[in-house]
Parts: C-alpha cells; structure tokens; sequence
C-alpha cells in the first residue's frame, strides 16, 4: 500500500507540481474545485499518473495534504474545496473583504459595511457573483476572517468601526 511506497511519493507530488501552473491556467477564472474534481484531473493530466492514482486511492489523499502542507494549493477539508491557486484565495477572496477599498463600497445600498462590520449574503453576491457568493461566505468563516451572524450576513470584526 501507500505506506510501502512512501518513497515514491516525492517522485509523483513532483510530477503534479510540474502539472499545476497548467491546471491553474486552465481554471484561472475560478480556481476552485472539489477534491472529487481534483482527483479526475490528477487521472486526466498524465498518464502515469493516473495509473498510480487508480491503482493506490488512498494516495490522492496523501497528494493533496502534501501539496497543501507546502503551500502549492489550499485544501480547505471542512468544505471539501481545493483552491488550485493560494494568491487566487489570499487576493482575490480574502484580499478583497479585508481591504475595504478593494471591496467595492458602491455596492452597499443602506449602509457601509465599516459602520457595523457585518457583510449580508445580498452584499457577497454584488461582489462576488450569485453563484459564488455562498462558497465565499463559508471560506470566510472557515479560515476565521469572518463569522456567521444570522442566515443572512457574516461579521467581518476588521470592519468594525
């Protein structure tokens, strides 16, 4: 099993790193995926690859943890979310929420954001898109930027005025 291979696993975390910047690319616009996502492109970007991958399951597994240990992609395990890209998470998504001048204020009809800290579901969509505004909200929470107040809005203290 995996453990008796435990030597080979720097070989094909090596070869999947050498695969991302491609994936990345692939995916730029959102580089967001499930881990069921992640393990078909691991069997689809290289052959050998994929043969190791079917033949040991449990090694996807081992791959993901390591590759998120080193920092090459972020597995957030609660949702089952992999970001392909840390800057695309780092910028794109928390960047924005707690740079307020990078969260675009025009989009709050009643109120600031800064004024009571708390960010509506409503408001994460404006920002982020309909269909994504509920993946951010539950990143948000899940990394600590941000905590659930009601159905309808999070907290995000570094807005607090």
């Amino acid at each position: 099993a995996i453990v008796a291979r435990a030597e080979q696993v720097p070989t094909i975390t090596s070869t999947v790193i050498d695969l991302l910047p491609e994936y990345r690319t692939m995916l730029s616009a959102w580089p967001v995926v499930s881990r069921y996502e992640f393990e078909r492109w691991l069997r689809r970007a290289d052959d050998n690859l994929a043969v190791e991958v079917a033949s040991t399951p449990e090694l996807v597994d081992v791959i993901v943890s390591y590759l998120d240990s080193i920092g090459e992609i972020v597995h957030l395990s609660e949702l089952g979310k992999i970001f392909v890209s840390p800057q695309f998470l780092c910028g794109d998504i928390i960047g924005k929420v707690l740079a307020p001048h990078e969260f675009p204020c025009a989009v709050f009809s009643h109120r600031m954001p800064t004024q009571d800290g708390h960010v509506t579901n409503v408001d994460l969509a404006r920002v982020f898109g309909e269909d994504r505004a509920v993946l951010v909200r539950e990143v948000l929470i899940d990394v600590g930027i941000a905590f659930a107040v009601s159905a309808e809005a999070v907290l995000v203290p570094c807005m607090l005025t």
